[in-house]
């Protein structure tokens, strides 16, 4: 739930109201409808279908108060040369006594409060798994609802998308296309440890069901839709299929929309939202026709009825101001309907396009696509309805960090074959509530049916792909054994011609006195900064990446006020936490724990899996000779000037120094 931070509330004038509930019905929910004017580069203070409003109302606001809960914001015609907007907002709440003085043209005041719509969305989405084709592989999962690789019929696997994978990977992806070629629900699983090709899997799952071996597109096929938790992982899929598709031949290209928010989006991805597609498609008949009429009289007939509901308000007003009031609304509602008759009326803002035309112009962009990427909050979304029961494929990246209600909203769309790609031993979500965690909220789907599987008479149906390509040996050896039995098999890229370890511990001693709850480490991030800057001057000339992460929001802070005195700026290098990085790779990574003592970030179970494994990472450095210690005269502020003559970077790459 997201708390909206905002203290000025928002004038909300009652439009209409429904008849005063009997005390029977006095617990459903009574909607009401106000309309709202807000300037049009204050858009921001709308409200927003799903959130609740504290809303003021009465003589004295401040005594009556309830919460309000926006069902539906609707836009309103208004002059093209005005410069506010109008929206009439459909308000529910539980009735209550103080609700009855309340009169059509009283003014409320109401303040954003919290947005809950991603919580109703995994309450659908729980209650819809009763009725999903895939409830018993989830609730009580068997070997006959996964796909094992050992009964996948053969198929051609034989194509340019396939001709690189590595055996694991060509086993996850023919799963994953045979599930989706056939017909009978079920669920595939691959387990991908870092840098082992989840995206190259992905990208050759689609690849391989909508292309035959001669590059020619498929046809009758169904859709694909893929998820995962995150924007960035979502836009670096679209942005690696993008380069695909524009290799392909223009009459065999695939279609592919990305649905979201657009301001959220990167902006390759962006240029193939829904919302984007929708503008350049009526802008296209617009160009060439006039604008369909059945929005236009939609919205005529709307004003019409209020126009009579005000008409007849005034005709039972027993004073005159009220008499003059609802006639001032006549007046008002009569001069849009004659701006929209004449064609000179508008949407909102400054688009030509009206919400109910872009609205339905996306839906059937969707509708239309072979792909749709998503993430998991945006799955359900009133523009996917269409795709219910055409979808052969859901895939789920980034599964084994998500909670298992958020999967569950992609099944609302009534998929039937799922594959879950991710890996259990990362990062998880993280859960503030001890007693959620109690019940398993911090648990996803993924590592719950792996753990479900591994006693299995017939093995696991889960898919580990094995050859990682990112990581240079040194740094990948201590994680293939302590988090995958040693059955991660390195391929490293080719090791950059710099004259430091691939990989090493360094130990700052009494760096966290004084540190307090925040994580701040006052001496580490001199050390880390200084550090950084001898780096960046290696790193610099073969135009190598930095970054810099750490699990402390307090920390990271204080890390960049330093890199900021040494004259370095986020241009340079990125300095993240590690919930914000995760999913991204640089060339050469600084991790800055912050605690010497205790290393409160990894005390939960699943951040760095087990508290014993910090001290067994240590202890296999030391074993391997890659573990330093840097004196604390190396960890003090120095200035930018100083830099060039800066030795820190001796600590690290000589195998003693005292």
């Amino acid at each position: 739930m997201k708390i909206r931070n905002e203290n000025n509330g928002i004038e909300l004038r009652i439009e209409s109201l429904p008849p005063i509930p009997s005390h029977e019905r006095c617990l459903e929910l009574f909607s009401l409808s106000v309309n709202v004017s807000v300037p049009e580069r204050g858009s921001k203070t709308l409200p927003r279908v799903g959130e609740v409003l504290l809303v003021s109302f009465g003589p004295e606001h401040a005594k009556n108060q309830r919460f309000f809960y926006v069902h539906n914001v609707r836009c309103l015609p208004s002059p093209p040369s005005n410069r506010h907007a109008f929206y009439s907002i459909s308000l529910h709440a539980t009735y209550t006594d103080k609700m009855r003085t309340l009169k059509p043209g009283e003014l409320m005041i109401g303040r954003n409060l919290a947005y809950i719509n991603k919580e109703l969305q995994l309450f659908e989405a729980m209650e819809y798994l009763a009725g999903s084709p895939l409830s018993d592989a989830i609730l009580r999962p068997e070997p006959h609802h996964f796909v094992m690789s050992q009964q996948v019929q053969s198929f051609d696997m034989q194509s340019q998308w396939t001709r690189t994978l590595n055996p694991s990977q060509l086993t996850a992806v023919s799963s994953s296309v045979a599930a989706a070629l056939g017909d009978k629900p079920s669920i595939q699983m691959v387990q991908g440890p870092p840098g082992t090709g989840k995206s190259s899997v992905i990208c050759a799952i689609v690849m391989t069901y909508f292309y035959n071996a001669q590059v020619k597109k498929q046809q009758n096929r169904g859709k694909i839709l893929i998820c995962a938790t995150s924007n960035a992982a979502v836009d670096g899929l679209v942005i690696r299929l993008l380069n695909l598709r524009q290799s392909l031949p223009k009459s065999e290209r695939f279609r592919m929309v990305r649905v979201g928010r657009e301001e959220a989006m990167h902006p390759e991805a962006a240029n193939i939202s829904s919302q984007q597609l929708a503008k350049r498609d009526l802008g296209r008949i617009n160009s060439d026709q006039p604008p369909a009429p059945a929005g236009l009289n939609e919205e005529i007939l709307h004003i019409e009825a209020k126009i009579n509901m005000w008409k007849t308000q005034a005709q039972d007003a027993k004073d005159q101001s009220r008499v003059a009031y609802c006639q001032g609304r006549v007046d008002d509602l009569m001069k849009r309907m004659a701006l929209l008759r004449t064609g000179s009326g508008r949407a909102c803002g400054a688009e030509a396009v009206r919400p109910e035309q872009l609205a339905h112009t996306e839906r059937r962009i969707i509708e239309g696509a072979d792909i749709v990427v998503t993430t998991l909050a945006s799955a359900q979304n009133y523009k996917m309805k269409g795709l219910k029961r055409r979808i052969a494929l859901c895939i789920i990246d980034e599964a084994g960090q998500v909670m298992e209600p958020e999967t569950l909203v992609p099944l609302t769309l009534d998929v039937t074959r799922l594959t879950l790609i991710g890996d259990p031993q990362q990062l998880p979500g993280f859960i503030c509530s001890q007693r959620a965690k109690r019940h398993g909220l911090n648990e996803s789907l993924f590592s719950r049916l792996s753990s479900c599987t591994e006693q299995w008479p017939g093995g696991s149906p889960v898919v580990l792909l094995n050859q990682q390509y990112r990581m240079q040996p040194d740094i990948a050896d201590y994680p293939s054994r302590a988090f995958y039995d040693g059955r991660i098999i390195s391929v490293p890229p080719t090791r950059p011609d710099i004259d430091i370890p691939a990989y090493n511990i360094i130990s700052i001693s009494s760096g966290d006195k004084g540190q307090g709850l925040s994580g701040a480490n006052e001496l580490e991030a001199w050390g880390v900064s200084r550090l950084v800057a001898a780096l960046l001057r290696r790193l610099r000339a073969r135009r190598l990446r930095l970054a810099v992460i750490t699990p402390y929001n307090a920390h990271k802070d204080l890390i960049k006020r330093h890199l900021r005195t040494l004259q370095l700026g986020d241009n340079q290098v990125e300095v993240n936490t590690v919930d914000s990085f995760q999913g991204q790779e640089r060339d050469v990574v600084v991790v800055s724990l912050a605690r010497s003592q205790g290393v409160g970030f990894l005390t939960d179970a699943g951040r760095m899996n087990k508290n014993h494994q910090w001290r067994t990472l240590v202890e296999d450095a030391q074993r391997r000779n890659l573990y330093r210690e840097l004196p604390n005269k190396m960890c003090q502020p120095i200035t930018a000037a100083q830099l060039p003559s800066d030795n820190i970077l001796s600590y690290i790459t000589h195998k003693t120094h005292r």
